[in-house]
Protein backbone atom coordinates (compact mmCIF):
# COMPACT_ATOMS: atom_id res chain seq x y z
CA UNK A 1 0.00 0.00 0.00
CA UNK A 2 2.01 3.06 -1.44
CA UNK A 3 -0.90 5.60 -1.56
CA UNK A 4 -2.00 7.42 2.18
CA UNK A 5 -5.00 6.82 3.32
CA UNK A 6 -7.35 4.11 5.61
CA UNK A 7 -7.84 0.87 4.45
CA UNK A 8 -9.69 -1.73 5.83
CA UNK A 9 -9.37 -5.39 5.76
CA UNK A 10 -11.88 -8.00 7.02
CA UNK A 11 -11.48 -11.61 8.03
CA UNK A 12 -12.60 -13.89 10.01
CA UNK A 13 -11.16 -15.74 13.62
CA UNK A 14 -11.63 -18.80 16.09
CA UNK A 15 -12.33 -18.46 19.49
CA UNK A 16 -11.58 -21.32 21.84
CA UNK A 17 -15.14 -23.24 21.48
CA UNK A 18 -14.39 -23.30 17.23
CA UNK A 19 -16.71 -20.24 16.67
CA UNK A 20 -16.06 -18.19 13.96
CA UNK A 21 -16.60 -15.01 14.47
CA UNK A 22 -15.54 -11.50 11.91
CA UNK A 23 -12.85 -9.10 12.48
CA UNK A 24 -11.98 -5.78 11.09
CA UNK A 25 -8.64 -4.46 10.23
CA UNK A 26 -7.93 -0.39 10.08
CA UNK A 27 -5.00 -0.07 8.57
CA UNK A 28 -3.64 4.17 8.50
CA UNK A 29 -1.13 4.75 5.53
CA UNK A 30 1.06 7.88 5.58
CA UNK A 31 2.83 10.44 7.79
CA UNK A 32 0.70 11.63 10.18
CA UNK A 33 -1.49 14.53 9.62
CA UNK A 34 -2.03 16.45 13.55
CA UNK A 35 -0.73 15.94 17.06
CA UNK A 36 -2.65 16.59 20.05
CA UNK A 37 -1.75 18.95 22.59
CA UNK A 38 0.77 17.79 25.23
CA UNK A 39 0.10 18.69 28.91
CA UNK A 40 2.33 19.04 32.18
CA UNK A 41 0.79 20.21 35.83
CA UNK A 42 3.57 21.36 38.05
CA UNK A 43 2.57 23.40 41.35
CA UNK A 44 3.21 27.40 41.13
CA UNK A 45 6.67 28.72 41.60
CA UNK A 46 8.29 25.67 39.75
CA UNK A 47 11.56 26.82 38.17
CA UNK A 48 11.70 26.69 34.25
CA UNK A 49 14.52 23.93 34.63
CA UNK A 50 11.95 21.70 36.30
CA UNK A 51 9.45 22.19 34.31
CA UNK A 52 12.12 20.79 31.12
CA UNK A 53 13.11 17.94 32.95
CA UNK A 54 9.43 16.92 33.52
CA UNK A 55 8.00 17.65 30.23
CA UNK A 56 6.45 14.53 28.23
CA UNK A 57 9.06 13.18 25.37
CA UNK A 58 6.11 11.92 23.48
CA UNK A 59 2.59 13.10 22.21
CA UNK A 60 -0.27 11.45 20.66
CA UNK A 61 -0.39 11.89 16.97
CA UNK A 62 -3.05 10.95 14.22
CA UNK A 63 -3.23 9.89 10.51
CA UNK A 64 -6.39 11.57 9.36
CA UNK A 65 -9.19 10.00 12.06
CA UNK A 66 -6.86 7.12 13.07
CA UNK A 67 -5.98 5.90 16.43
CA UNK A 68 -3.90 7.52 18.80
CA UNK A 69 0.05 6.73 18.07
CA UNK A 70 2.57 8.25 20.19
CA UNK A 71 5.52 10.02 18.60
CA UNK A 72 8.16 12.15 19.98
CA UNK A 73 8.22 15.75 20.21
CA UNK A 74 10.60 18.60 21.19
CA UNK A 75 9.69 21.77 23.11
CA UNK A 76 11.03 25.25 21.79
CA UNK A 77 11.44 26.31 25.51
CA UNK A 78 12.05 30.16 24.00
CA UNK A 79 8.49 29.77 23.03
CA UNK A 80 7.22 29.48 26.67
CA UNK A 81 4.47 32.49 27.49
CA UNK A 82 2.11 33.28 30.38
CA UNK A 83 -1.69 32.00 29.25
CA UNK A 84 -3.27 34.11 31.61
CA UNK A 85 -2.50 32.73 35.82
CA UNK A 86 -2.57 29.62 36.22
CA UNK A 87 -1.13 28.36 32.91
CA UNK A 88 1.59 29.23 30.16
CA UNK A 89 2.28 27.43 26.64
CA UNK A 90 5.09 26.05 24.76
CA UNK A 91 5.52 25.21 20.97
CA UNK A 92 7.13 22.35 20.18
CA UNK A 93 7.66 19.82 16.87
CA UNK A 94 6.34 16.59 16.70
CA UNK A 95 7.75 13.63 14.37
CA UNK A 96 5.51 12.60 11.75
CA UNK A 97 6.64 9.52 11.31
CA UNK A 98 8.09 9.96 8.11
CA UNK A 99 10.94 11.99 8.02
CA UNK A 100 9.04 15.22 8.96
CA UNK A 101 7.56 17.22 11.81
CA UNK A 102 4.30 18.47 12.70
CA UNK A 103 3.19 21.84 15.03
CA UNK A 104 2.59 20.46 18.53
CA UNK A 105 1.48 22.63 21.80
CA UNK A 106 2.69 21.58 25.52
CA UNK A 107 0.15 23.66 27.47
CA UNK A 108 1.65 24.08 31.24
CA UNK A 109 -0.77 23.69 34.50
CA UNK A 110 0.13 25.62 37.77
CA UNK A 111 -1.56 24.12 40.46
CA UNK A 112 -1.10 25.02 44.61
CA UNK A 113 0.74 21.90 46.34
CA UNK A 114 -0.61 19.10 48.24
CA UNK A 115 0.73 16.34 50.60
CA UNK A 116 0.22 12.67 50.04
CA UNK A 117 1.88 9.41 51.15
CA UNK A 118 5.15 8.68 50.09
CA UNK A 119 7.10 5.70 50.64
CA UNK A 120 6.19 3.46 53.42
CA UNK A 121 9.04 3.39 55.74
CA UNK A 122 8.29 0.12 57.57
CA UNK A 123 8.33 -1.65 54.57
CA UNK A 124 11.79 -0.22 53.46
CA UNK A 125 13.36 -0.78 57.15
CA UNK A 126 11.82 -4.25 57.45
CA UNK A 127 14.45 -5.97 59.97
CA UNK A 128 15.01 -7.04 63.27
CA UNK A 129 17.16 -4.29 63.87
CA UNK A 130 14.65 -1.68 62.98
CA UNK A 131 11.47 -3.51 63.64
CA UNK A 132 10.42 -4.70 67.67
CA UNK A 133 7.85 -5.68 69.86
CA UNK A 134 7.14 -5.50 73.41
CA UNK A 135 6.57 -9.34 73.04
CA UNK A 136 5.97 -12.34 70.63
CA UNK A 137 4.51 -15.41 69.39
CA UNK A 138 7.06 -17.73 68.64
CA UNK A 139 7.12 -17.84 64.72
CA UNK A 140 5.19 -14.70 64.87
CA UNK A 141 7.80 -11.69 64.81
CA UNK A 142 7.06 -7.78 64.81
CA UNK A 143 8.80 -7.70 61.15
CA UNK A 144 5.71 -10.10 59.78
CA UNK A 145 3.73 -6.84 60.58
CA UNK A 146 5.99 -4.76 57.76
CA UNK A 147 6.00 -7.70 55.08
CA UNK A 148 3.51 -6.72 52.35
CA UNK A 149 1.38 -9.58 53.02
CA UNK A 150 -1.15 -7.40 54.93
CA UNK A 151 -2.06 -10.32 57.40
CA UNK A 152 -3.13 -12.75 54.60
CA UNK A 153 0.18 -15.26 55.15
CA UNK A 154 1.82 -13.34 57.97
CA UNK A 155 0.80 -11.55 60.99
CA UNK A 156 2.61 -10.77 64.36
CA UNK A 157 0.69 -12.02 67.86
CA UNK A 158 1.88 -11.83 71.35
CA UNK A 159 0.06 -14.77 72.33
CA UNK A 160 1.32 -16.68 75.43
CA UNK A 161 0.35 -19.27 77.78
CA UNK A 162 1.14 -17.18 80.39
CA UNK A 163 0.59 -14.04 79.04
CA UNK A 164 2.49 -10.95 81.23
CA UNK A 165 2.57 -8.29 78.28
CA UNK A 166 0.13 -6.07 79.55
CA UNK A 167 1.17 -2.80 77.68
CA UNK A 168 1.96 -4.32 74.03
CA UNK A 169 4.24 -1.99 71.81
CA UNK A 170 5.19 -1.95 68.22
CA UNK A 171 8.35 0.06 67.45
CA UNK A 172 9.49 0.68 64.02
CA UNK A 173 12.78 3.04 63.65
CA UNK A 174 14.78 4.56 60.47
CA UNK A 175 18.41 5.21 59.81
CA UNK A 176 17.50 9.34 59.38
CA UNK A 177 14.88 11.35 60.48
CA UNK A 178 11.72 12.07 58.01
CA UNK A 179 8.72 13.94 58.01
CA UNK A 180 5.91 11.61 58.04
CA UNK A 181 2.30 11.44 56.47
CA UNK A 182 0.33 8.88 58.06
CA UNK A 183 0.12 5.43 60.23
CA UNK A 184 -1.80 2.92 58.59
CA UNK A 185 -3.01 -0.65 60.77
CA UNK A 186 -4.04 -3.78 59.56
CA UNK A 187 -6.25 -6.45 61.14
CA UNK A 188 -4.93 -10.12 60.08
CA UNK A 189 -7.12 -11.98 57.25
CA UNK A 190 -9.65 -13.43 58.12
CA UNK A 191 -9.54 -10.78 61.62
CA UNK A 192 -8.68 -12.30 65.20
CA UNK A 193 -7.90 -10.43 68.27
CA UNK A 194 -7.77 -6.60 66.78
CA UNK A 195 -6.56 -4.07 69.20
CA UNK A 196 -9.61 -1.91 69.71
CA UNK A 197 -7.14 1.53 69.02
CA UNK A 198 -3.64 2.20 69.69
CA UNK A 199 -1.62 5.88 70.51
CA UNK A 200 1.37 7.45 68.75
CA UNK A 201 4.50 7.72 70.30
CA UNK A 202 7.70 9.10 67.99
CA UNK A 203 11.49 9.70 68.68
CA UNK A 204 13.05 13.08 70.02
CA UNK A 205 16.18 14.30 68.36
CA UNK A 206 17.34 13.33 71.88
CA UNK A 207 16.87 9.45 71.50
CA UNK A 208 13.68 9.76 73.97
CA UNK A 209 10.23 8.90 73.41
CA UNK A 210 7.23 11.32 73.62
CA UNK A 211 3.63 11.18 73.17
CA UNK A 212 2.06 12.74 70.33
CA UNK A 213 -1.58 12.90 71.64
CA UNK A 214 -2.46 11.14 68.41
CA UNK A 215 -4.94 8.33 68.76
CA UNK A 216 -6.88 6.03 66.95
CA UNK A 217 -10.38 4.36 68.53
CA UNK A 218 -12.73 1.93 67.93
CA UNK A 219 -10.65 -0.30 65.67
CA UNK A 220 -12.75 -2.78 63.66
CA UNK A 221 -12.05 -6.38 62.10
CA UNK A 222 -12.95 -4.35 58.36
CA UNK A 223 -10.21 -5.36 55.99
CA UNK A 224 -9.39 -1.14 55.76
CA UNK A 225 -6.64 -0.16 57.74
CA UNK A 226 -7.37 2.39 60.41
CA UNK A 227 -5.32 5.17 59.41
CA UNK A 228 -3.67 8.15 61.88
CA UNK A 229 -2.47 11.49 60.51
CA UNK A 230 0.70 11.98 61.55
CA UNK A 231 1.67 15.27 59.53
CA UNK A 232 1.62 17.62 62.29
CA UNK A 233 4.51 16.01 63.94
CA UNK A 234 8.24 16.77 63.49
CA UNK A 235 10.70 14.81 61.43
CA UNK A 236 11.51 11.92 63.21
CA UNK A 237 13.55 8.74 63.34
CA UNK A 238 11.25 6.46 64.95
CA UNK A 239 7.71 5.53 65.30
CA UNK A 240 5.95 3.54 68.17
CA UNK A 241 2.70 2.54 68.49
CA UNK A 242 0.80 1.43 72.30
CA UNK A 243 -2.05 -1.07 72.02
CA UNK A 244 -5.34 -1.22 73.36
CA UNK A 245 -6.72 -4.92 73.73
CA UNK A 246 -9.83 -5.45 72.26
CA UNK A 247 -11.62 -6.47 75.69
CA UNK A 248 -9.91 -5.32 78.87
CA UNK A 249 -9.81 -8.33 80.30
CA UNK A 250 -7.44 -9.66 76.77
CA UNK A 251 -4.20 -11.02 77.12
CA UNK A 252 -2.98 -11.13 73.06
CA UNK A 253 -3.28 -9.57 70.25
CA UNK A 254 -2.53 -9.50 66.39
CA UNK A 255 -1.47 -7.26 63.46
CA UNK A 256 -1.84 -8.54 59.90
CA UNK A 257 0.26 -5.04 58.81
CA UNK A 258 2.05 -1.68 59.73
CA UNK A 259 2.23 1.00 57.69
CA UNK A 260 4.25 4.54 58.10
CA UNK A 261 4.95 6.56 55.07
CA UNK A 262 6.64 10.04 54.85
CA UNK A 263 5.03 13.30 53.29
CA UNK A 264 5.46 13.60 49.87
CA UNK A 265 4.53 16.94 48.29
CA UNK A 266 2.67 16.53 44.88
CA UNK A 267 0.38 18.82 42.54
CA UNK A 268 -3.32 18.75 43.24
CA UNK A 269 -5.33 17.40 40.75
CA UNK A 270 -6.07 20.28 37.69
CA UNK A 271 -9.82 21.66 38.03
CA UNK A 272 -9.29 22.36 33.76
CA UNK A 273 -11.83 20.70 32.13
CA UNK A 274 -11.32 22.63 28.48
CA UNK A 275 -11.27 21.17 24.78
CA UNK A 276 -7.49 21.99 23.23
CA UNK A 277 -8.62 20.47 20.05
CA UNK A 278 -11.99 19.20 17.97
CA UNK A 279 -11.64 17.27 15.25
CA UNK A 280 -14.56 15.72 12.40
CA UNK A 281 -12.74 13.14 10.54
CA UNK A 282 -9.36 14.61 11.07
CA UNK A 283 -10.41 17.95 10.31
CA UNK A 284 -10.74 20.78 12.70
CA UNK A 285 -14.09 22.15 13.40
CA UNK A 286 -14.22 25.48 11.49
CA UNK A 287 -13.90 28.95 14.56
CA UNK A 288 -13.71 25.73 17.09
CA UNK A 289 -12.19 27.89 20.78
CA UNK A 290 -12.33 26.07 24.02
CA UNK A 291 -14.63 28.47 25.75
CA UNK A 292 -17.22 28.19 23.17
CA UNK A 293 -19.48 25.25 23.93
CA UNK A 294 -21.80 24.60 20.97
CA UNK A 295 -21.03 24.13 17.17
CA UNK A 296 -23.24 23.39 14.13
CA UNK A 297 -22.13 21.76 10.96
CA UNK A 298 -23.29 19.94 7.56
CA UNK A 299 -22.61 16.70 6.33
CA UNK A 300 -23.34 15.44 2.50
CA UNK A 301 -27.12 14.21 2.32
CA UNK A 302 -25.78 10.14 1.79
CA UNK A 303 -22.48 10.47 3.86
CA UNK A 304 -21.83 8.77 6.84
CA UNK A 305 -21.93 10.01 9.67
CA UNK A 306 -17.99 11.13 10.38
CA UNK A 307 -16.22 10.19 14.02
CA UNK A 308 -15.67 13.35 16.18
CA UNK A 309 -12.22 13.16 18.15
CA UNK A 310 -11.58 15.67 21.10
CA UNK A 311 -8.29 16.05 22.59
CA UNK A 312 -8.39 17.66 26.24
CA UNK A 313 -6.15 20.02 26.83
CA UNK A 314 -5.27 18.59 30.58
CA UNK A 315 -4.09 15.43 29.51
CA UNK A 316 -5.35 14.04 32.44
CA UNK A 317 -8.61 14.74 32.25
CA UNK A 318 -11.20 11.97 30.68
CA UNK A 319 -13.36 12.48 27.80
CA UNK A 320 -16.56 10.83 26.79
CA UNK A 321 -17.88 11.09 22.98
CA UNK A 322 -21.55 10.45 22.17
CA UNK A 323 -20.80 9.91 18.75
CA UNK A 324 -23.32 11.15 15.86
CA UNK A 325 -25.92 8.85 14.77
CA UNK A 326 -29.77 8.90 13.47
CA UNK A 327 -30.56 8.16 16.86
CA UNK A 328 -29.42 11.44 17.80
CA UNK A 329 -30.24 13.07 15.25
CA UNK A 330 -26.58 13.97 14.55
CA UNK A 331 -25.97 15.34 17.81
CA UNK A 332 -22.67 14.58 19.10
CA UNK A 333 -21.81 15.27 22.79
CA UNK A 334 -18.48 15.78 24.28
CA UNK A 335 -17.81 15.98 28.42
CA UNK A 336 -14.86 16.80 29.56
CA UNK A 337 -14.39 15.54 33.01
CA UNK A 338 -11.16 16.76 35.31
CA UNK A 339 -8.29 15.37 36.55
CA UNK A 340 -10.05 16.36 40.21
CA UNK A 341 -13.09 14.05 39.41
CA UNK A 342 -15.42 16.57 39.96
CA UNK A 343 -15.11 19.53 37.17
CA UNK A 344 -16.86 19.04 33.91
CA UNK A 345 -17.67 20.93 30.98
CA UNK A 346 -20.27 19.63 27.98
CA UNK A 347 -19.37 20.21 23.91
CA UNK A 348 -21.93 20.09 21.58
CA UNK A 349 -21.72 19.84 18.03
CA UNK A 350 -25.00 19.06 15.81
CA UNK A 351 -24.18 18.21 12.06
CA UNK A 352 -27.06 18.82 9.42
CA UNK A 353 -27.49 17.14 6.42
CA UNK A 354 -26.73 19.10 2.74
CA UNK A 355 -29.67 19.36 0.17
CA UNK A 356 -28.90 17.26 -2.88
CA UNK A 357 -27.84 19.32 -5.70
CA UNK A 358 -30.87 20.24 -7.47
CA UNK A 359 -33.06 19.01 -5.29
CA UNK A 360 -36.60 21.01 -5.82
CA UNK A 361 -38.71 22.22 -3.32
CA UNK A 362 -42.17 21.05 -3.27
CA UNK A 363 -45.01 23.97 -3.64
CA UNK A 364 -48.44 23.71 -4.07
CA UNK A 365 -50.13 26.57 -6.43
CA UNK A 366 -51.54 29.54 -5.08
CA UNK A 367 -55.45 29.19 -5.08
CA UNK A 368 -57.72 32.16 -6.13
CA UNK A 369 -58.95 34.23 -3.69
CA UNK A 370 -62.30 36.29 -3.46
CA UNK A 371 -62.07 39.18 -5.69
CA UNK A 372 -61.15 42.82 -3.95
CA UNK A 373 -64.20 44.72 -3.43
CA UNK A 374 -63.19 49.00 -4.44
CA UNK A 375 -63.67 50.01 -0.98
CA UNK A 376 -61.92 47.14 0.65
CA UNK A 377 -58.43 45.99 0.45
CA UNK A 378 -57.47 42.72 -0.96
CA UNK A 379 -57.71 39.31 1.27
CA UNK A 380 -56.16 36.80 -0.85
CA UNK A 381 -54.31 33.88 1.18
CA UNK A 382 -52.11 31.08 0.19
CA UNK A 383 -49.37 28.68 1.43
CA UNK A 384 -46.69 26.38 1.01
CA UNK A 385 -44.11 24.67 2.12
CA UNK A 386 -40.11 24.37 1.38
CA UNK A 387 -36.95 21.82 2.09
CA UNK A 388 -33.63 22.98 2.04
CA UNK A 389 -30.11 22.39 4.47
CA UNK A 390 -31.58 23.20 7.64
CA UNK A 391 -34.63 21.18 7.49
CA UNK A 392 -37.98 22.49 6.38
CA UNK A 393 -40.08 25.67 6.55
CA UNK A 394 -43.92 26.52 6.46
CA UNK A 395 -43.79 30.28 5.55
CA UNK A 396 -46.38 32.31 5.34
CA UNK A 397 -47.05 33.71 1.44
CA UNK A 398 -48.99 36.51 0.21
CA UNK A 399 -51.76 37.84 2.00
CA UNK A 400 -49.90 37.01 5.28
CA UNK A 401 -46.13 37.49 4.75
CA UNK A 402 -44.16 38.42 7.98
CA UNK A 403 -40.91 40.01 8.25
CA UNK A 404 -39.51 36.95 9.50
CA UNK A 405 -40.22 34.67 6.83
CA UNK A 406 -37.29 35.24 4.21
CA UNK A 407 -34.61 34.94 7.15
CA UNK A 408 -36.65 31.70 8.36
CA UNK A 409 -36.02 29.77 5.12
CA UNK A 410 -33.33 27.87 3.72
CA UNK A 411 -30.79 29.56 0.79
CA UNK A 412 -32.64 26.86 -1.56
CA UNK A 413 -36.53 27.65 -0.37
CA UNK A 414 -35.73 31.27 -0.41
CA UNK A 415 -34.27 31.07 -4.42
CA UNK A 416 -37.79 29.60 -4.95
CA UNK A 417 -39.82 32.18 -2.98
CA UNK A 418 -37.62 35.18 -5.12
CA UNK A 419 -39.00 33.24 -8.29
CA UNK A 420 -42.75 33.73 -6.88
CA UNK A 421 -42.06 37.53 -5.58
CA UNK A 422 -42.70 38.88 -2.39
CA UNK A 423 -46.46 40.16 -2.18
CA UNK A 424 -47.98 42.71 0.00
CA UNK A 425 -51.63 42.38 1.02
CA UNK A 426 -52.92 44.99 -1.60
CA UNK A 427 -50.75 42.95 -4.40
CA UNK A 428 -52.50 39.95 -3.24
CA UNK A 429 -55.99 41.81 -4.04
CA UNK A 430 -54.20 41.85 -7.73
CA UNK A 431 -53.89 38.15 -7.56
CA UNK A 432 -57.33 37.82 -6.70
CA UNK A 433 -59.25 40.29 -9.44
CA UNK A 434 -56.58 38.68 -12.17
CA UNK A 435 -57.38 35.16 -11.06
CA UNK A 436 -61.86 35.76 -11.32
CA UNK A 437 -61.19 37.47 -14.39
CA UNK A 438 -59.32 34.05 -15.71
CA UNK A 439 -62.39 32.12 -14.29
CA UNK A 440 -64.60 34.43 -16.46
CA UNK A 441 -62.86 33.85 -19.55
CA UNK A 442 -62.60 30.26 -19.16
CA UNK A 443 -66.88 30.29 -18.76
CA UNK A 444 -67.22 32.48 -21.51
CA UNK A 445 -65.07 30.55 -23.95
CA UNK A 446 -67.49 27.32 -23.21
CA UNK A 447 -70.26 29.15 -24.03
CA UNK A 448 -69.38 30.05 -27.25
CA UNK A 449 -67.67 26.67 -27.91
CA UNK A 450 -71.49 25.07 -27.16
CA UNK A 451 -73.05 27.97 -29.40
CA UNK A 452 -70.51 26.63 -32.22
CA UNK A 453 -71.64 22.96 -31.60
CA UNK A 454 -74.80 23.90 -31.74
CA UNK A 455 -74.43 25.37 -35.06
CA UNK A 456 -73.00 22.46 -36.87
CA UNK A 457 -75.22 20.12 -36.17
CA UNK A 458 -78.18 22.43 -37.88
Amino acid sequence: MKKPGTYTVTGSATDLFGTTVPVTLHVYVGAFTWAEPGSLTATRGTGRSSLEATAPKTVRAHVGSSDAITTHVTWDWSTYRSSGTDRAVVSGSASDGAGGTLPATLTVIFVEQTTTDGTNLARQFCDAVHVSASSSEKGHPATDTCDGSRGKDHAWSNWKQDQTDHDPTLTYTFDTAHKLHSVELWPTSPAEATPSAFSVDYLQADGTWKDSGIRVDNITDDADPAVADVSSLPATKGIRLRLTYYQPDGYYAKVGEVGITEEKTVPQKASVADLADLRQDGVSVAGFDPDTTSYTGTIAQDAAWPLVQAAPADTDARVDIVQPSDGTDGKVTITVTADDGTTRKVYTLVLKREAKPGESIPWTPLQPSTPAQPDKPGTGTGTGTGTGDHGTSTPSVPGGASAGHAASRTRTAATASSRRGGLSSTGSAVVGIIAAAVVLLMAGAGVIAARRRSAERR
